[in-house]
């Protein structure tokens, strides 16, 4: 008896040892996208010896933009953790003396604790990779920029126009209105869309001279983004915030036409009766046209996706909490 008691206990070590070293859930998902960078460019360079130029959809390249993916999320899901874990530590104390009969009162102040343990600034450097990969690989799947030589790798127009319409409004809603949850402060919304925007203001507006023009009209997303900010900062605590996150998610999914400005140019200007090759000095004449034409036609599915990236964000705040 005693020898099996005591092999009883050997087990029990072993296993709270494997336990204890286990790899979290973060590093799991870098650790992930780390490798399919890394096997990412010798398999481009592979590519491009076999193939020559490649366009923006090819197996490399999706490779390339998971694996930025799945570091992005990783790194992005393990700030909450140690937020998570910090505020544990800090109150371990406290949350080992509770009664049961103030053990309600207890969590309910470590929740909004928690709320306001997170860093905004890790918040948002955490949050605009995941978007802006996640916004990449969408436009992978949806803009007309991978026929070559070898492979025509072009999306049909109408599932490329599909993808982008149902996703990308998702995204504006789903990360916008995640990183307020993620703080319940004011400006942090904000801030977000705006490193996103001058994201796309760098890479996409500003190396074509052409819609140098257009940065005004492009920055009057910032707008939409204060408004909702200072929505959802005053209401959101109110008996009706299920109706107030509704309506953000709406008018967010909504924007999504202009934040993505002027790639989608390219998506939708392939659906319409007599599409025109978008050269940069074209570029701003066709998008109106695309905006009088196609967005009134994407605008109900936009508010849906908008919606629908509300209620995912509302999920992903309760989550966070408990990683």
């Amino acid at each position: 008896m005693a020898n099996a008691k005591y092999q009883s206990t050997i087990i029990e070590k072993s296993i709270s040892g494997y336990t204890k070293y286990r790899l979290s859930l973060p590093l799991k998902l870098i650790i992930a996208g780390v490798v399919m960078l890394l096997v990412a460019g010798p398999f481009d360079f592979a590519w491009h010896s076999a193939f020559g130029l490649d366009g923006l959809l090819s197996p490399s390249h999706i490779t390339l933009t998971m694996g930025l993916v799945l570091s992005s999320i990783g790194a992005l899901v393990g700030i909450l953790s140690v937020n998570n874990s910090n505020l544990l530590n800090q109150n371990k104390n406290k949350i080992k003396s509770a009664t049961t009969l103030i053990s309600p009162i207890l969590q309910t102040r470590q929740t909004c604790i928690n709320e306001k343990y997170k860093s905004p600034i890790l918040i948002v450097i955490g949050v605009i990779p995941v978007w802006i990969t996640l916004s990449g690989l969408t436009h992978m799947l949806s803009l007309p920029f991978s026929d070559t030589e070898y492979f025509k790798f072009n999306p049909d127009p109408t599932l490329g126009a599909i993808i982008a319409t149902l996703t990308l409004p998702f995204l504006v809603s789903f990360i916008l209105i995640s990183s307020f949850q993620l703080t319940r402060k004011f400006g942090v919304l904000s801030i977000t869309g705006g490193v996103f925007m001058t994201v796309n203001l760098i890479t996409s507006i500003l190396p074509n001279q052409h819609l140098l023009p257009t940065i005004p009209f492009y920055l009057l997303n910032l707008i939409s983004f204060l408004a909702i900010d200072m929505l959802l900062s005053k209401l959101s605590g109110s008996n009706h915030k299920t109706i107030i996150y509704w309506v953000s998610g709406a008018i967010l999914g909504l924007t999504f036409f202009m934040v993505y400005y002027p790639l989608d140019t390219h998506t939708y200007n392939e659906i319409l009766v007599n599409p025109q090759p978008v050269w940069p000095s074209l570029t701003i004449p066709i998008y109106f046209d695309v905006m009088n034409k196609i967005y009134p036609l994407v605008a109900l599915p936009s508010i849906t996706m908008g919606i629908i990236g509300a209620i995912f964000a509302h999920r992903f705040m309760q989550n966070g909490r408990q990683i």
